[in-house]
């Protein structure tokens, strides 16, 4: 696998000497891609059930289709409020742990033959820095290529149980790619706090399970129905998840 860095950093105020301010697309191999293709298209009981909460990388699901949900929610529920928690996950793609891949595909009913040639896939991967003249080689153990074929894909199955957590009622999730939004129904500013704990601390645990983790610094909460004198306080491991006016919380996200 390949990845080359694009010429400057594009991310927000992180400086040049930052690698984190980088965001390198992986290109494969010709090979690689027609492999992953064919792959996908023998592997459909490994994506036929997925969670209708998933609407990244789904056939006819999108960001539109994720946005209405989430409207839907708010405009149909039947409690006095509604508070979304966007939560963003830290380096989502590059630290897709494989072993836990592998182990989601095969209990999504993946047939052992292509269980054996995705196992086989991961082995020995490496990933090249190319800048310039100069090039940098790691092996990789985890990870979805953001420009490969397969990523999304496993991606998905990776995070279909955290769609089917047994969250309490007044709790619905909305997932699109690794973008999560969790939608807090409730009477009371203290019940969506006490609803909200327990959903976050679920997810939070799934994270641990799943190598990932959650980063409440660039989360962001904000009542979609009702108003209140002031926001519910939502924590995340301990950790504010902060609150965001209606405006601005959009335009930040």
């Amino acid at each position: 696998m390949e990845a080359r860095p694009p010429a400057r950093p594009p991310e927000r105020e992180r400086a040049a000497t930052d690698p984190k301010a980088y965001r390198p697309i992986t290109l494969l191999s010709v090979l690689g891609k027609i492999l992953e293709r064919i792959f996908l298209k023998l592997a459909v009981s490994m994506t036929a059930n997925l969670s209708v909460s998933q609407h990244g990388f789904t056939v006819g699901r999108s960001t539109r289709t994720a946005l209405n949900s989430i409207l839907g929610t708010a405009r149909d529920s039947t409690e006095k409020y509604v508070q979304c928690i966007f939560l963003d996950i830290s380096g989502a793609f590059d630290n897709a742990w494989w072993p836990m891949v592998l182990t989601k595909a095969k209990r999504g009913g993946l047939p052992p033959n292509l269980y054996r040639l995705l196992t086989n896939y991961f082995v020995d991967r490496k990933v090249g820095l190319f800048i310039g003249t100069e090039v940098s080689w790691k092996r990789s153990t985890m990870g979805c290529p953001q420009g490969s074929v397969l990523g999304p894909a496993l991606w998905n199955v990776l995070m279909d149980d955290l769609l089917r957590l047994p969250f309490p009622a007044g709790i619905k999730v909305v997932a699109y790619a690794d973008d999560l939004t969790v939608l807090v129904e409730a009477p009371s500013r203290s019940e969506i706090e006490r609803r909200s704990h327990v959903a976050l601390d679920l997810i939070r645990e799934w994270g641990g399970r799943n190598w990932l983790e959650f980063s409440p610094a660039k989360s962001c909460s904000m009542t979609v129905k009702g108003r209140l004198q002031r926001p519910p306080t939502v924590r995340m491991g301990g950790d504010s998840i902060r609150p965001f006016p209606r405006p601005q919380c959009w335009e930040w996200l």
